[in-house]
């Protein structure tokens, strides 16, 4: 040391350096085992500690093949020789010291192993299936790893496929699902095993009750019918309802909930098959649960007699109606005419005055006619309408007829005739006089048309109408007058009950009936009378249903009935002519018994109505008349069909002269007890006669509303209303139309009047274009004309034409 000035003595330290020895520490090295002539998996030896330096790693003596890497401490290479060796395994540092280990080396002549897929398995669909593998082995007892993989039928998703035990879920499909197992020992793989697993076909099974019989009715909704459920089966299952014959009689069958619902739209039995199959590929019945059971659809009985028992009181209501109008025509207060025909509304008079042409006739009478219309009555007269007579045509009584343009339902509606014999005339009694002895026999026929339709429930209907002919005999005395009628009706109606949608809710009623009416009207006093008649009819009604067409039904069918009523006039006031009336009649209809819907029907209506009526006449300016009229008529409807009170209110105008005549009327039935039942008519006419002598224009203008307007006193008119050539037939709205020229020809002293016509109407349309000719002197008229006419189903129906010429001659 120095002090910076001087160095210090010297002094020694000795320091030693140990010799450090490496060491394994608590290591142990395992056996390694090896398979000869197999590439060796490397092994990684235990690494030292300690020593002086570096380590430096030997293993020896090694088995042929293999080979020690030092650096990483790892056994690779291939073993040629099997055997067990002992190796030693050594550390050494830099001086020398080494630190060592012992081991064994073993080299196999390595054997395969054997897979064992297990025994063949079956199960159901959708269960869980365990496949097992662990029968597998190694001869030489190495560690297995394992390996499965499917190999025949529908593809599933196994679970743990590298284990002894994989899992899976049964498909929905029968079949053979096939896998296969190969075992590894680490060095070795062994041959594939198989195993089978079959899932069943499992058939379908309904659990519960099988399905019962049916009893249904048709064209009325069924309770909801819930099926049986099944169970079983290869997967979703679904469900069926087939039936013999086809079409579940027009029920529907929802399979997703098995529910059977509906309206059955036909009749018969059946055989239904109610099935239930699984989702496999199956479709046999052996792989199907079936149940069968009887299903029977009857006629709607009930609904079907109810609306035709309601449309045959409609039937019987009209064949009383219609005697009572045309017998009623009988006991009209006023002397008879002389002989007269009345064709399609035209009077062919006898060589005297027409109905309306004598004194006090008729309501609204056939005054004249001028070839285009009828005439109105005018003049002081007893009661609402009845005039002295004169009419506004070529002459009184009905001169100038027009052409028999019409069909048939109109020819019959405006046609009659009387022929009166016996001597001289039946005058009637004055007030105080004793009654006259002489008689008049009169011979009489006449024709009615009636419509009528009704809807006795919400979605039932029916329509029709009622055609009558009437031949009858009877003798007039003073007060008294009694006959004996012969009537042939025949009636066609239209039905429907339930909407009326399906064919089998439609269906028609056709009756013909021939009818004897006795009759007999007693004066009282002035114009006071009363009256009675009564009628006994045989005949036949046929029923068609709309689904059987083809296959009518006929019965017996028989009537009755009895009507009685009297008119009492009533004292005028200022200027205004009153007078009350009042009648009563019923009627009943049945059919023979049997079992089908026409069979044993009975359908009994009857009536009591009761009114007052009153008209004035004003002169007017033009040399013409204006009278305005009212009716009031209560009355009763009562037995089968619409029941219940009802007050009818009509009313109008009329105004004419010597060549215009303008009329306006309505008729409604303002209050009813049965719902949905409504009668009402609007009509306007307008008419233009040509000159006296037949020269001139003239015209024809009446359109017209709803149902006819004549219903309130169509009982206590003289003769039927008068329906023009154009028009067409049936209530509904409408328009008729006329237009022509009259010509003087001096030379043979006649008239020649070319014309057009058209009428308009909810049927359909007509068209005419013609002339006539008439010769005044010899009463002779010629007409010559062109139809066409259109039924309202113009789409379905032919377009008709025709030339007509009609010829008649006066005597």
């Amino acid at each position: 040391m120095n002090d910076g000035n001087t160095d210090s003595e010297p002094d020694e330290v000795t320091v030693s350096v140990r010799d450090l020895v490496p060491s394994f520490g608590d290591a142990e090295v395992s056996t390694k085992r090896f398979l000869a002539n197999q590439p060796a998996r490397p092994r990684v030896l235990p690494a030292a500690s300690g020593g002086n330096g570096a380590l430096t790693y030997t293993l020896e003596p090694l088995p042929a093949g293999l080979r020690f890497e030092d650096t990483s401490r790892r056994i690779v290479g291939t073993p040629t020789v099997a055997g067990r060796f002992t190796v030693t395994y050594s550390a050494t540092d830099l001086d020398g010291d080494a630190a060592s280990l012992e081991f064994a080396i073993r080299v196999f002549d390595n054997r395969p192993p054997t897979a064992d897929a297990g025994e063949d398995v079956e199960t159901d669909p959708g269960e869980r299936v365990e496949l097992d593998g662990s029968g597998s082995s190694d001869p030489d007892g190495d560690a297995l790893t394992y390996a499965w993989l499917q190999a025949g039928g529908e593809t599933i998703t196994l679970e743990q496929p590298l284990s002894a035990h994989p899992a899976f879920t049964a498909p929905e499909q029968p079949g053979t699902l096939t896998f296969s197992l190969t075992v590894k020992d680490g060095a070795l793989t062994s041959a594939p095993d198989e195993v089978a697993v079959r899932v069943r076909d499992l058939a379908p099974s309904f659990v519960g009750a099988p399905a019962e019989a049916l009893a249904l009715v048709q064209g009325r909704a069924i309770d909801p019918v819930v099926m049986p459920e099944a169970t079983g089966g290869n997967g979703a299952l679904t469900y069926s309802l087939t039936s013999s014959p086809m079409g579940l009689a027009g029920l529907v069958f929802d399979a997703t909930t098995r529910t059977l619902s509906g309206t059955p739209t036909v009749t018969g039995a059946y055989t239904f098959t109610y099935r239930v199959e699984d989702a496999d590929a199956h479709r046999g019945d052996g792989d199907a649960a079936l149940m069968i059971f009887r299903v029977t659809s009857s006629p709607p009985t009930a609904e079907r007699r109810a609306v035709l028992e309601h449309t045959l009181a409609s039937v019987g209501r009209s064949a009383l109606t219609s005697a009572v109008d045309a017998i009623g025509a009988r006991f009209a207060s006023a002397v008879p005419p002389r002989s007269n025909i009345t064709i399609a509304g035209q009077q062919l008079a006898g060589g005297g005055p027409g109905i309306a042409g004598r004194p006090g006739g008729g309501y609204g009478g056939l005054g004249g006619s001028s070839g285009f219309g009828n005439g109105f009555a005018q003049g002081p007269g007893r009661g609402f309408g009845q005039g002295s007579g004169q009419g506004f045509g070529l002459g009184p009584g009905g001169q100038g007829p027009r052409g028999l343009r019409t069909d048939a339902d109109n020819l019959l509606l405006g046609s009659s005739f009387e022929w009166s014999f016996g001597g001289g005339v039946a005058e009637e009694p004055g007030e105080g006089e004793e009654e006259a002895g002489s008689r008049l026999w009169s011979i009489w026929g006449r024709g009615d048309l009636n419509s009528f339709n009704g809807r006795p429930e919400q979605e039932s209907r029916f329509d029709g109408d009622l055609r009558t002919g009437y031949l009858g005999l009877d003798v007039r005395s003073g007060r008294w007058l009694a006959g004996l009628a012969v009537s042939r009706g025949s009636s066609e109606s239209d039905y429907s009950f339930g909407g009326g949608d399906a064919d089998f809710e439609r269906g028609r009623l056709d009756t013909s009936l021939t009818t004897v009416h006795p009759y007999a009207r007693w004066k009282l006093s002035g114009s006071d009378e009363v009256w009675t008649m009564l009628g006994v009819g045989w005949g036949d009604a046929t029923h068609v249903t709309g689904d059987a067409a083809d296959r009518p039904e006929r019965s017996d069918l028989s009537m009755w009935m009895a009507a009685g009523g009297l008119r009492k006039a009533l004292a005028g006031f200022r200027g205004v002519d009153l007078a009350l009336r009042a009648d009563a009649g019923l009627a009943r209809l049945a059919t023979d018994g049997g079992s089908r819907a026409v069979d044993g029907l009975s359908a009994g209506s009857w009536r009591t109505r009761a009114g007052v009526e009153a008209s004035r006449s004003w002169q007017a300016p033009g040399d013409g008349v204006l009278t305005p009229f009212v009716e009031l008529a209560g009355r009763y409807d009562g037995g089968d069909g619409a029941a219940g009170m009802g007050l009818e209110v009509a009313g109008g105008a009329r105004y004419g002269n010597a060549r215009f005549q303008v009329e306006a009327r309505g008729r409604m039935l303002a209050l009813h007890n049965e719902s949905g039942y409504e009668e009402s008519g609007v009509s306007v006419s307008a008419r233009m006669a040509p000159k006296a002598n037949g020269e001139g224009l003239s015209m024809e203008f009446g359109p017209r509303w709803g149902a006819p307007v004549g219903g309130a006193e169509t009982l206590w008119q003289e003769q039927l209303p008068q329906h023009g050539g154009g028009a067409l037939g049936g209530a509904g709205d409408g328009v008729d139309a006329a237009l022509g020229y009259g010509f003087l020809m001096p030379s043979v002293q006649g008239v020649l009047t070319p014309f057009a016509e058209a009428a308009f109407a909810d049927q359909g349309r007509r068209y005419r274009l013609g002339a006539r000719f008439i010769v005044a002197p010899v009463q002779l008229q010629l007409e010559l004309a062109g139809e066409h006419a259109e039924t309202a189903a113009v789409g379905t129906a032919r377009a008709q034409r025709r030339f007509v010429f009609n010829l008649q001659f006066r005597f």
